[in-house]
């Protein structure tokens, strides 16, 4: 597959946007939303199969990497693009079945962002001596005296914001957002050295916090940590399911987790925590691909929770360069790479290999992150039609 995407937008664009907010006035989040002047793809011969493209090919001058995706049940992919070159800026890109023409918009003075469930970016930051959280048309604000700006966002399904912040004075804050109000401010009851590692919010209520020193995983709600499971290693990343339905129980939560014998910057093992129980699935590190049984030897990057049952993972062989699209079974703890869904990523020098992976509802069309561009994984002819119509 072949796409194009016009390098004289991208070049003015981005990088006229970027350097603007930086030098300029100071603006949080960007007010005015571009479009390119055309994005073209050509058709897979063959599916399933894998497509994609680099940004840095049409716009050398940046440096990012695309840290967050989600489609939803219109296949609209949402996606953030963090920028490396150019501190404390973000860019949301919303694309549509059929658009040639995906708006994106800048935000500047960055610390923290999150889509939301609704396939809107959360924006956490500093703008003028306070700290800043953008949502949609919402902003709140509030002292940096208490804090400083969010490290860590996420929403839950009713819409409640979570931000985790350093306080001014050590230790970490909870600023909680429900009904479109700054509702809470407080300390987290964490131990002295101990490190916030991931968040995610929990579908009942309160919200999941991964951390070092010691490796745990703790439920916060009202102000207390109501459960907590020590862990035979560190959190990569926590996934909470695409919706509500994909919970076996109530505030379930998945994390990817790398014990001392993973390889180096992947997850070797996933843990489950339903029902006030844990369990932990030990990753293959070495995997046979195709008929021609051909060794993969990876470790997991990223997980998207697409059921009750499957966990969809990127897998990253960093001898090879390559990157593969496996499904999990939640019940018997057995991965499958799919078929024809290894590819050569597209990294810039020294970037960290992270694939974040986004799925349809259907599951008929996944998206992968790859550094500084994007990977289509497409099932069938159909699927295109329906993507691209």
């Amino acid at each position: 597959m072949v796409i194009s995407v016009s390098a004289k937008w991208w070049k003015a664009t981005f990088w006229g946007m970027l350097l603007l907010g930086i030098t300029g006035c100071g603006t949080f989040s960007g007010s005015s939303v571009s479009s390119s002047s055309g994005l073209v793809m050509a058709m897979p011969k063959q599916y399933p199969a894998v497509t994609g493209f680099s940004f840095s090919a049409v716009s050398p001058e940046l440096e990012g990497a695309v840290s967050t995706l989600q489609l939803n049940n219109q296949n609209h992919l949402a996606a953030v693009i963090s920028w490396t070159n150019v501190p404390h800026s973000a860019s949301f890109l919303l694309w549509q079945p059929g658009a040639t023409h995906p708006p994106i918009i800048p935000y500047f003075h960055v610390s923290a962002t999150a889509l939301s469930p609704s396939s809107q970016i959360i924006v956490g930051g500093e703008s003028n001596g306070k700290n800043v959280i953008t949502f949609g048309q919402h902003q709140w604000t509030w002292s940096a005296s208490t804090t400083r700006a969010p490290q860590w966002i996420t929403a839950s399904w009713n819409q409640v914001i979570y931000a985790v912040a350093p306080g001014t004075k050590g230790g970490w804050d909870i600023i909680k957002i429900s009904s479109q109000k700054l509702v809470s401010e407080s300390p987290l009851p964490l131990n002295a050295g101990q490190h916030i590692v991931a968040i995610a919010a929990a579908q009942n209520g309160g919200l999941w916090i991964a951390t070092s020193h010691p490796n745990q995983i703790v439920l916060w709600r009202q102000g207390t940590f109501q459960q907590s499971y020590s862990l035979p290693g560190r959190v990569m990343t926590l996934v909470c399911p695409q919706n509500p339905r994909s919970l076996k129980s109530a505030n379930s939560v998945i994390a990817l987790l790398a014990s001392p014998s993973a390889l180096p910057g992947t997850a070797d093992s996933v843990v489950e925590i339903a029902s006030h129980h844990l369990r932990v699935d030990k990753l293959a590190m070495a995997w046979l691909v195709g008929t021609q049984q051909v060794p993969f030897i990876a470790g997991a990057s990223s997980a998207d929770w697409v059921s009750p049952h499957h966990l969809l993972l990127t897998l990253w062989d960093s001898g090879l360069n390559q990157v593969a699209i496996a499904r999990l079974n939640l019940d018997t703890g057995q991965a499958t790479i799919l078929p024809n869904s290894i590819f050569h990523p597209n990294l810039l020098n020294a970037q960290a290999p992270f694939f974040p992976l986004t799925a349809s509802p259907s599951k008929n069309l996944i998206v992968v992150g790859q550094g500084y561009g994007l990977a289509f994984y497409i099932t069938s002819s159909a699927t295109w039609t329906q993507f691209m119509k």
